[in-house]
């Protein structure tokens, strides 16, 4: 590698001697300067360093350069020796190494020479440390250096000695003398870095060196030690990290740059100063068609100009310029000028991401309160903890009942309590408390939450640490779930279960809390407009009037919608909009965005008229009575006793009219029309009249749902939406839990239509109501004229205005509340996920007290086997180590399948593979994955595999010693199975197939549930596996991805703070370490830095908690506190490996020292031996006699520190008997309803007693004289001769034949005489008994069942049909007959008798109308008019364009005249290779995920609806527009169905060129590669659309 030219020469000895002259040499370089213009020389860290201290780097000269020709105007001598200059050192920086010269060949680069390569052996020894170059020559004959070279250099130093401000001597010198300095320190700091030191001696003395590489000089050997220290120091690479980096991947020389400049903490600057302005930083401008300059540069060369994108430095050299000049520091960090701003993002390398992870602020606290501002600011916490304790309680919502957490606070169960208690404590709340909770217990709560918002948002405690640490001043939020609790404490016991608790009173404080601070910056905000228009309108006393009215309004609105009330009225009276709010979800007036027929008559005077004639809206209101809304609103209906709504003009409306004639009205009649418009939009805006009709509506509002003739279709009696199918008159207020969100989600997919309307007596008593108080009450005929207009304006302020609008708002409001509920049902799901404790193996021979510490350090081994999905597939096992790791993974054909083909040979072969498989690795566990159709068949031979351990006398040593038996379990796959396809599994085992990914998950969540969910979860918020995690139903509907993870992210805090971390085994494995990023206060920004700064530790583990603040500085102090005790340190400190925090370890020593009577000194004697003697299990009747009470008492008295203690207490004994038990609920089998349904898909809703399904004839059993078929599942049927028919038949065979498709519903159980269940739904075995006798099939039969299942169960449920409902009994009759020609023209296909909900006999042009008004992505598979050996899809790709897929049929089952009808196996689609064994396998692994890549193509931002010419013609609009700009865009083709269409213009004649992309079920194929996403493949167009297309 060539080395930099120096700036001066030395001499024998070292020393500096002035560069002479040498004349001016400017040739060109030879053929390689001209073949790699590109290239440049991967300098070593050392060699920069050396520049920095001894001269300017290049930039800085280039940029004094250009300082200089501008002070100098242009002096054409310093132009030319600066050009010189530039030229020279281009010509140095394109020098060729070895390794440049390799890439050349690699790329079959012609036409350049390499230089003769010499090898010799170099012994280094002690002597020669230090000596000159001289003694390298010795008996070496060595090329010299080239005289040109020496010239140029020569040349360099004239033009660098010119470039130096003065040129004084005295600077020279005392350049020279800290030359001199630098390298004795260097000299006497050799030896400081022993280890390295040794590390490389071994290697140095004989060393293989290419020609023209010099030793490395003691004086560089410092320096490069020197910036080893400072790289560690720093977290950057060491100097043999840069070498290697550079072998592998060339010039590495920009990133170097780029992280050596980059900003760092204490650092001038840092997160600090003003933006950059847009010209300095080139900005990128944004459009949804057309792309800037930059963007078009990215992929496309213009053809006129032909230049290249200018290099990054010169845009950072741009920012430096800037700096330098102005002072101004930019607020981007180093890592955002060089990468695109979604790289930046999703890596967390944004300023403000380095800020938060600088912070001492726990990260999720840093990050809400971005998002949220002003969440940590001060505030009333007194005043807010009403308003949440209100929310909480139900108070201002629809329902008008307490909350989830309102349940909880009231009728929850706290730690210890007895039933008894409890129940005493629901008669009191039901008789005496009317259902609210007590004064004294309430004023507790209150006190409670605000000191909770206290610690959060001013101390920086997360809600997880004070859960678990101060759990004494936080106990009456501590009631929870019944399961959760303590159970009471008899008698004596002091032995306390503890319990894994989700805290969701504490959540729903936490979650209020946040919505109060988004109410405050919405009224903020508000507050603001209407002080600048205060101030703009200060002689207009009615305006400041009103202006002052809605400030006070403001301040006292407790909800969103009265806030959204005093904005409705800021839009009407800031109607020139110079100080209207954006619409934005914190709030804001969302003013007209067109003109309203009110501001038409407004601009005509016409709101002058109503303030004649009309009382004024506010007095009105007043009226009404309506203050109850505004209590807290001092002065907002101040007006004088004569001051009332008898305002009479004393003219007549016609006769005011007709001064508004020359307004443009026709007539007085058009005037009054306009005045009536005017006076009801006044009235309706008015904030108190507002709240008085939305009080009444949610007090009496009702709604009726029904289905629509799809509805009618899908929906039966076990569909999750039948109990919302079809209710008649339900109020508002009586909707409970998820039942709007089942609304709204019939409603989005069309089948379910809703209406929310006010009874009409409801609505009459308004309009009477409201008359009364707007109408004057003097009997004249000037007032009944009056009058007459005025309850027209109440009848449309009321019918037209105020109903419409608060209905839509109340619906709003409910699919909201309906939300909340929904959230938290997600969150119980992935509670009930990872709350699970580890699955531990039954020991035996151990004692009971010896349990935890056996099991501690228990490695436990597990082997995992994952069943095939198809015959073709394999059945996988892996082995797993104790510590989750994989061993050995084993793959079988046969193995494990239903009905294995094989020969038996080949069978007994594979068993044995198995048996030896699991001998050699000797499990405790084997898991099996409750999944497929095969599952129970291979759980059922590794059961007999496991089984014959114990009956030969060989295989008993297979049997791990702790155990008597090898178990065999089924575990959820849902979570395992993504590991398959999520992204951050396959960094970490991407090398790994699928299938194996999947087993070592499973494994691993046989240990441990938590971990293994949370490495699915990816730190940018990116984690689209994780969202598909069933959790509750309905979840995809009512909740947005990113809410669905917020749910799994507060089970995991909640589940690992409880049960801490390893963090030393985190260190080791990365599956374990991304557990850490849920630890209170640490974070995915945090957690890199805290595990680096953790690897430094001697031994790559920590022995001390303290080591991490005090010794590593991994966090700040306040972090620390936070993550401290869910930090598990084993091996090490008693203490650290315990629950106990570092804050109450003086109380952990006190309780030792009492209670073994050991007594320790000021200076710590004693106490190591007192805690080790304290975590002896022997010693635990001595612990357990003590009386923490007193000592709590003590506590809490001003000599003891004033603190509440006494659970802290409780928990550090508990913890001394068993330290970081595992609290989380016992580990389970699954259930049998959770196996079948696992295993076969069904569940209540697909199959359940009573319930219509289709099911195929298998068998003709006639000596068991039934019927055997099989349902789609696989599940097997049983059809009993009494069951098959209502009329006499002889043999089965008359009534049913194998192969036949038929309709059954499944029976009812039924009681023996001892009791027992029998017949119905067989779980253990999957066996269904089913009936199809025509009475059991009847509509009779199943509106009976609807009755039994629905109408008595469900209130306000209907069976009858509605008026107006859609049924399917009159959509066929009223269906048009066809003539048979007709019919026989138009149908172009043969019938097929295949039974699936996906399959419709019907031809293309009915499949494309039936379509049209679905979704994109929508299909019907029909028969195909290629006869009965084809199938086709038809898929709905855009509106009218449609795309119709080829599906070939293998071998038809069966023999007869209707085999051919039948479905065929295997199927092929269009020209794929894959076969599925069923159309279920088709479309689950073919056209859903073609289907799905199509939706996620239309909702890009660059697809374009329309024809390809009417994409063309935009596209070429966009181009006249900006001819600077290439426009491109994403259509679907009307040419090529099935193919996405890239539409682009490239060159500036403005033509449109296109190319076609093929959706399959991978992704997207373009260009013959596949890519996942669109974005993907949009980005290699980008690059390559200029080059040609590979046909």
């Amino acid at each position: 590698m060539s080395e930099p030219s120096p700036t001066a020469n030395e001499d024998e000895n070292g020393a500096a001697v002035a560069a002479a002259p040498a004349a001016e040499d400017v040739s060109p370089q030879k053929v390689e300067e001209e073949k790699i213009d590109e290239l440049e020389e991967v300098r070593p860290p050392i060699e920069e360093e050396e520049e920095k201290n001894g001269e300017k780097g290049e930039e800085e000269e280039e940029e004094e350069e250009e300082e200089e020709n501008d002070n100098k105007g242009g002096d054409s001598d310093s132009e030319d020796e600066a050009q010189i200059a530039r030229r020279r050192r281009k010509r140095r920086a394109l020098e060729l190494d070895e390794d440049d010269y390799d890439l050349l060949e690699d790329n079959q680069v012609t036409g350049f020479r390499r230089k003769e390569k010499k090898k010799r052996l170099q012994k280094k020894s002690a002597a020669a440390i230090g000596e000159d170059d001289k003694d390298e020559d010795d008996g070496q004959d060595y090329p010299k250096k080239n005289e040109q070279d020496e010239k140029d250099a020569q040349k360099d130093e004239v033009a660098d000695a010119d470039e130096e401000d003065g040129g004084e001597k005295e600077q020279k010198q005392a350049e020279k003398d800290a030359e001199e300095k630098r390298k004795e320190s260097a000299a006497e700091r050799r030896f400081v870095d022993s280890d390295d030191e040794d590390s490389e001696q071994e290697m140095a003395d004989f060393i293989v060196r290419d020609e023209g590489e010099e030793r490395e000089t003691e004086e560089e050997r410092a320096r490069r030690k020197a910036y080893n220290r400072a790289q560690r120091e720093r977290g950057g690479a060491r100097y043999d990290q840069v070498r290697e980096a550079a072998d592998i991947f060339g010039d590495i020389s920009d990133l170097q740059k780029l992280f050596a400049n980059r900003k760092r903490p204490g650092d001038e600057g840092y997160l600090g100063g003003e933006s950059v302005p847009p010209d300095m930083l080139e900005e990128e401008s944004q459009s949804e068609y057309e792309t800037d300059d930059e963007d078009v540069d990215d992929f496309i060369v213009d053809d006129e100009e032909g230049g290249e994108r200018p290099p990054r430095e010169k845009k950072m050299r741009k920012v430096r310029k800037f700096k330098k000049r102005t002072g101004v520091t930019p607020t981007k960090s180093w890592a955002e000028f060089a990468f695109e701003p979604s790289v930046i993002k999703a890596q967390m390398l944004t300023a403000t991401d380095d800020e938060i992870r600088n912070a001492d602020w726990p990260e999720r606290l840093s990050i809400e309160n971005v998002q949220v501002p002003n969440l940590n600011a001060p505030r009333d916490f007194a005043k807010e903890a009403t308003w949440i304790y209100d929310r909480i309680m139900g108070v201002g919502s629809i329902r008008g009942t307490p909350t989830e957490a309102g349940e909880l606070l009231l009728r929850g169960k706290m730690d210890y309590e007895s039933v008894d208690d409890m129940d005493m404590r629901t008669y009191q709340l039901q008789n005496e408390g009317n259902g609210q909770l007590p004064d004294t217990e309430r004023q507790n709560v209150l006190i409670c939450i605000e000191w909770f918002l206290k610690m959060v948002r001013t101390q920086g405690y997360e809600l997880e640490y004070l859960a678990t640490n101060m759990r004494d001043d936080l106990h009456p939020l501590l009631r929870g779930k019944p399961e959760e609790a303590r159970p009471p404490l008899i008698g004596d016991q002091v032995i306390i279960q503890r319990k894994a608790r989700s805290f969701d009173v504490l959540q729903a404080v936490y979650d209020w809390d946040i919505a109060y601070v988004k109410l405050q910056n919405r009224k903020q905000k508000a507050i603001e407009t209407l002080n600048k228009e205060l101030e703009g309108n200060i002689d207009d006393q009615q305006r400041v009037a009103s202006i002052m009215r809605l400030q006070k309004l403001i301040a006292s609105s407790k909800y969103d919608e009265n806030v959204q009330d005093v904005e409705s009225k800021m839009q009407l009276l800031l109607k020139d909009g110079t100080a209207a709010l954006d619409a934005n979800s914190t709030g804001g007036s969302r003013r007209p965005r067109r003109r309203t027929a009110y501001d038409m008559h407004v601009s005509k005077d016409v709101l002058e008229l109503f303030k004649m004639a009309s009382p004024a809206p506010e007095k009105v209101a007043m009226a009404l009575d309506t203050t109850f809304a505004w209590g807290d609103a001092e002065g907002i209906f101040d007006v004088e006793d004569d001051a009332t709504t008898e305002i009479l003009p004393d003219a007549s409306p016609e006769e005011l009219a007709k001064h508004y004639l020359d307004q443009g009205y026709e007539d007085e009649e058009d005037v009054i029309k306009a005045l009536i418009e005017v006076s009801a939009t006044e009235l309706a805006s008015d904030p108190g009249i507002r709240q008085w009709v939305r009080f009444h509506y949610r007090q009496y509002a009702l709604s009726t749902t029904k289905p629509t003739l799809l509805g009618n279709e899908q929906i039966d009696t076990f569909h999750p939406l039948a109990a919302v199918k079809r209710t008649v008159n339900k109020p508002f207020c009586h909707f409970s839990g998820i039942e709007f969100s089942m609304v709204a989600e019939g409603v989005r997919k069309g089948l379910l239509e809703f209406d929310a309307f006010l009874p009409d007596q409801e609505i009459d008593r308004l309009v009477q109501n409201l008359s009364n108080a707007y109408c004057s009450e003097n009997v004249s005929e000037k007032a009944e004229q009056w009058n007459t207009i005025r309850r027209k304006v109440v009848d449309d302020a009321i019918k037209k205005k105020l109903i419409p609008q608060i209905a839509r708002e109340t619906t709003a409001q409910l699919v909201l509340e309906s939300k909340r509920s929904m959230t938290i049902a997600a969150f119980n799901g992935a509670w009930r996920l990872v709350n699970k404790k580890s699955w531990t193996p039954q020991l035996i021979g151990i004692k009971e007290e010896d349990v935890h510490s056996t099991l501690k350090h228990l490695e436990v081994r597990v082997i995992s086997a994952i069943p095939a999905l198809d015959q073709e597939t394999p059945t996988t096992l892996v082995s797993l180590d104790g510590s989750g790791q994989l061993v050995d993974f084993l793959e079988l054909t046969s193995f494990g399948k239903i009905g294995r083909g094989g020969s038996y040979g080949a069978q007994q072969e594979e068993q044995r593979k198995v048996s030896e498989f699991i001998s050699n690795h000797r499990p405790h566990l084997v898991a099996v994955a409750a999944s497929g159709k095969n599952a129970k068949t291979l759980k059922e031979e590794l059961d007999r595999v496991t089984g014959d351990f114990l009956e030969k006398d060989g295989f008993v040593k297979s049997i791990p010693e702790e155990v008597s038996a090898i178990e065999v379990e089924f575990i959820n796959d849902s979570v395992a199975s993504l590991y398959e396809t999520a992204e951050a599994p396959v960094k970490e085992m991407g090398e790994l197939q699928a299938t194996i990914r999947h087993a070592v998950a499973l494994g691993r969540f046989a240990r441990d549930p938590a971990a293994v969910v949370a490495n699915l979860l990816q730190p940018s918020g990116d984690s689209h596996e994780a969202a598909t995690i069933p959790l509750c139903p309905f979840q995809d509907a009512a909740l947005s991805r990113e809410e669905r993870i917020s749910c799994i992210e507060r089970a995991l805090r909640c589940c690992i703070n409880q049960i801490g971390v390893d963090v030393n085994a985190a260190l080791s494995h990365q599956w374990i370490a991304r557990s850490l990023e849920h630890v209170a206060g640490l974070g995915p920004r945090k957690l890199v830095p805290f595990l680096t700064a953790i690897r430094k530790v001697d031994g790559g583990a920590l022995d001390k908690r303290e080591e991490i603040l005090t010794e590593l500085h991994a966090v700040e102090e306040r972090v620390y506190e936070n993550a401290a005790c869910a930090i598990n340190i084993t091996d090490g400190n008693v203490l650290d490996g315990s629950r106990i925090h570092p804050k109450h370890y003086d109380k952990a020593i006190a309780i030792a020292s009492n209670a073994l009577d050991i007594q320790i000194d000021e200076s710590g004697v004693g106490r190591e031996r007192a805690l080790e003697r304290c975590f002896d299990p022997r010693e635990w009747p001595k612990l357990s006699v003590l009386m923490l009470e007193d000592y709590a008492n003590y506590l809490s008295t001003p000599e003891g520190g004033g603190v509440n203690a006494l659970e802290i207490l409780r928990d550090i004994r508990m913890e001394r008997r068993k330290p970081f038990e595992d609290v989380r609920a016992d580990w389970t089998r699954l259930s049998s309803d959770e196996i079948f349904t696992a295993v076969t898909g069904e569940t209540v809703h697909t199959l359940q007693a009573g319930k219509l399904i289709t099911c195929t004839v298998k068998r003709i059993d006639a000596r068991a004289n039934c019927v055997i078929v099989q349902l789609e599942s696989g599940v097997t049927g049983v059809i009993e001769r009494q069951d098959i028919s209502d009329s006499h038949f002889d043999r089965l065979d008359d009534k049913v034949h194998v192969g036949q498709v038929i309709t059954a519903r499944v029976k009812a159980p039924e009681s023996t005489a001892y009791g027992q269940q029998v017949k119905g739904i067989d779980l253990e075995n999957h066996k269904v008994w089913l009936t199809c006798r025509g009475s059991h099939l009847s509509e009779d039969e199943s509106r009976r069942w609807e009755e039994h299942v629905l109408a008595t169960t469900t209130p306000y449920y209907s069976l009858d049909p509605l008026p107006g409902e859609k049924t399917l009994a009159a959509a066929r009759a009223s269906k048009p007959k066809k003539k048979p020609n007709q019919v026989k023209h138009e149908k172009s296909y043969i019938a097929r008798t295949i039974d699936h909900p996906l399959f419709k006999n019907c031809s293309h042009a009915e499949a494309s109308a039936e379509l049209a008004d679905g979704d994109v992505g929508d299909f019907i598979i029909r028969p195909s008019s290629k006869g009965v050996k084809n199938l086709s899809c038809t898929i709905k790709m855009f509106d009218d364009v449609y795309w119709h897929m080829d599906i070939r049929e293998g071998k038809k089952p069966g023999t007869g005249g209707t085999a051919n009808l039948r479905l065929g196996t295997p199927l092929m689609i269009d020209t794929s290779k894959e076969k599925y064994e069923d159309l279920d396998e088709a479309v689950a692994r073919h056209i859903e995920p073609v289907a799905g890549f199509l939706r996620d193509a239309v909702m890009h931002r660059k697809f374009l609806g329309g024809r390809d010419h009417e994409v063309d013609e935009h596209l070429q609009e966009c181009f006249r527009k900006n001819r600077t700009q290439r426009p491109y865009a994403l259509s679907v083709s009307d040419k090529h169905h099935g193919y996405l269409c890239i539409s682009y213009i490239v060159s500036s004649s403005g033509n449109v060129h296109h190319e076609y992309v093929e959706v399959r079920p991978v992704g997207y194929y373009y260009r013959k590669m596949e890519f996942p996403t669109v974005d993907r493949m949009l980005a290699h167009f980008k690059v390559n659309c200029n080059k040609p297309v590979d046909r």
